[in-house]
């Protein structure tokens, strides 16, 4: 294999490097981009006059119009710029027709998904077409109950708003998320508001919209109880919307939730089986191979489009169509060309792909089983059949993890121990799982009911042997910290490591090595370092307070009683994994006046009454404390005071506008996110943890 062999890969490379680069650009970069563009185009066109100690050039030249080409493509991909997006005015809008895409239930809230259609013309009353993804929460009341997805709807009297960009520290950040699903505006809607839309012509994706439904009917009544048709449901049909939180954990925690994703996995097991079954076909006739093809990418389609046309599944069928193509014109190309072809097909149709952590999964993952499955299978030689088949699943889940878990500790901070335990379980059970409940939904009879029999207790022992494995001790790495530049270490070194054994080279070893090295230094040097600089942290949580104080001495906790710690986690675990602090005394929020070494907390929730001004280091305010910031500054001295999410939004807003024009130096977490204080130490200590509310009333 050498790096001619792979020209999709030398046009990938150039585009994704585009496509990365781009949001860093400021808007003036696209006028000057056409000028690029042309300049590398130039030596393009030249090629072959040029002398030859500049042979490169062209080369060069045409990479770099492929990485514009990709920044162009991000520049394009944003909605929100595009003349017919609805949300572009600045004013309430009177109808918006739109249709839904996706109903989720989130505790007492009901969240849509909607992609408009039209909006109406003030004016005349006429429809203007206009495009784009809209957000839209509501209570969970049940007009909203009755719609479901590809209904169409009219909203009345809206204003679509950003959406909120307020994050905590380190925390996931909701909104690039959605914008990487091209949903830029949000809005929030009353029974009052919502009606529905006069029939339209159904669409090719409402027919098969409603055929998935009646298999999933059809499906349920050979699956009566709850876990056994939530992972059913998912892993034949991609339908997660029933799928209870106990169940979703398990999976995760046992390193098997891309089962219930339909990936590659379920499009690579029914290629697998079309393959089979054609090359059983007898004959031979002329144009074979093309019919073949036909009906390969027929059935390697069909899976996405019942599934709900997902991404992960859309990938995986442009994935394994690049190899489908490859066999009818007779082309055994190179694996790593073919993997680069379907990835640059995919990121030219949606170049926001790049970003998700399905599509980095899904190709980190073929890569490691391409490269080190058949390396690792062949260090060990069984001559049982079951052994080896044992063993070859082993290998196969090996190379995937060597690949994978960078991005899975990136992500999710977290690695399952058995991954091999619950591999050996769930891959052959998957296949059986995907095949017997495809044919319950088709078939009718008495043979359903004697699969249906089946599939039930299959999935049934998947789920109690899965909830067996994560019973056993240390089945899963928790709370692991583990940032970009780890991510890049890693990375380096596997693939210097990969370098060295291919082309026999001890400086890639010696390079390998040496990011490990430097991961060690940086996985280390902090424990000794950033994580015993005193800090103080104010989280932002809605109807709640959270607030870290950090000291050499100990780090504390202060939180509402009523926040779960599940949520906690979430919300405060991203900046205490990022700073090695994981080691935090919890305890209840307990306003007053705090001094830990020397630095001083006010935790204000009740009206001051203050005899003389003190002074504190910082000063937050939370749980509504009728308490307005001049009248706080003039009783309390600070360096800054917060308000807290604990707050209501429409108070904090008049408290940021009151301080503004005061110009008080407020921070308030409803409207700015979570904050970070550097914590200066006193000369003077005081006796840590000590609490004083009325100690000058």
């Amino acid at each position: 294999m050498t790096w001619r062999s792979l020209p999709f890969l030398r046009l990938l490379l150039p585009y994704v490097a585009g496509l990365v680069i781009a949001p860093y650009f400021p808007d003036a970069f696209r006028i000057w981009m056409f000028l690029l563009f042309a300049l590398a185009l130039l030596p393009v066109l030249l090629k072959g006059r040029w002398p030859y100690q500049f042979r490169w050039m062209p080369g060069a030249a045409f990479s770099l119009l492929l990485l514009l080409i990709g920044c162009f493509r991000i520049f394009i991909s944003n909605d929100s710029l595009r003349s017919n997006y609805f949300g572009a005015t600045a004013t309430p809008i009177p109808a918006v027709l739109a249709q839904i895409c996706d109903t989720k239930t989130k505790g007492k809230l009901l969240e849509w998904t909607l992609e408009v259609r039209g909006v109406r013309d003030t004016s005349n009353q006429n429809w203007i077409l206009k495009q784009g993804k809209l957000q839209a929460m509501m209570p969970a009341f049940a007009e909203a109950d009755s719609f479901q997805s590809s209904d169409w709807v009219i909203l009345k009297d809206i204003f679509p708003q950003d959406i909120s960009a307020v994050s905590n520290p380190y925390a996931f950040d909701y909104r690039k998320w959605l914008e990487r699903q091209s949903i830029y505006r949000q809005v929030w809607l009353d029974s009052a508001q919502i009606r529905s839309a006069p029939p339209m012509p159904p669409t090719w994706r409402d027919h098969i919209g409603q055929w998935r439904q009646v298999l999933l009917h059809r499906l349920h009544t050979h699956l009566p109880t709850d876990n056994e048709w939530a992972v059913g449901a998912a892993l034949i049909l991609g339908y997660r919307t029933d799928m209870q939180a106990s169940v979703k954990t398990t999976y995760q925690e046992t390193g098997a939730m891309h089962v219930l994703a339909v990936s590659g996995l379920h499009v690579g097991l029914i290629y697998a089986l079309l393959v089979w079954l054609l090359q059983r076909l007898p004959g031979h006739w002329k144009g074979r191979r093309w019919t073949e093809a036909s009906l390969l990418l027929a059935g390697i389609w069909l899976s996405p489009l019942l599934t709900g046309a997902s991404p992960s599944a859309t990938r995986a069928a442009t994935m394994f169509s690049c190899f489908a193509v490859g066999m009818a014109i007779q082309r055994n190309g190179n694996v790593y060309n073919t993997l680069s072809a379907s990835a640059l097909v995919l990121l030219l149709i949606q170049p926001q792909w790049l970003q998700e952590v399905g599509f980095q999964l899904s190709y980190a993952a073929m890569l490691g089983i391409v490269y080190f499955q058949p390396r690792i299978f062949r260090l060990w030689y069984i001559r049982h059949r079951f052994g080896r088949y044992l063993w070859q699943l082993a290998a196969v889940a090996i190379g995937a993890q060597l690949t994978t878990f960078p991005l899975t500790l990136y992500y999710f901070h977290q690695f399952p121990t058995y991954f091999l335990l619950s591999g050996w379980v769930v891959v052959p059970a998957a296949a059986a799982i995907l095949v017997l409940g495809l044919l319950c939904s088709l078939l009718g009879g008495w043979p359903a009911l004697i699969l249906g029999k089946l599939l039930y207790g299959l999935i049934s022992l998947v789920n109690t042997v899965l909830g067996w494995i994560q019973t056993l001790p240390g089945h899963l790495f928790r709370e692991v910290a583990f940032d970009a530049m780890d991510l890049i270490l890693v990375y380096s070194a596997l693939a210097a490591l990969v370098a060295g054994v291919e082309w026999r080279q001890f400086r890639w070893i010696s390079i390998s090595l040496g990011s490990l090295m430097v991961l060690a230094c940086k996985t280390g040097l902090p424990q000794f370092s950033e994580a015993h600089a005193p800090e103080l942290v104010v989280y932002h949580s809605n109807r709640n307070s959270l607030i870290d104080l950090y000291t050499p001495a100990g780090n504390i906790s202060w939180q509402s009683e009523a926040l779960p710690a599940d949520q906690i986690d979430k919300i405060a675990g991203p900046y205490r994994r990022e700073t090695y602090r994981q080691q935090v005394l919890s305890q209840p929020l307990a306003p007053g006046l705090w001094q830990v070494e020397g630095f001083r907390l006010l935790i204000i929730d009740r009206p001051l009454d203050w005899q003389s001004p003190i002074q504190v280091d910082y000063a937050v305010v939370c749980g509504n404390a009728p308490v307005q910031p001049d009248v706080l500054q003039a009783q309390v001295q600070a360096k800054e005071y917060c308000w807290d999410g604990s707050n209501s939004r429409s108070k904090s807003i008049k408290i940021q506008e009151t301080a503004a024009s005061a110009e008080i130096p407020i921070w308030n977490t409803a409207l700015q996110g979570g904050r970070v204080y550097a914590v200066s130490k006193r000369e003077t200590s005081t006796r840590s943890g000590s609490r004083a509310w009325a100690a000058n009333q």
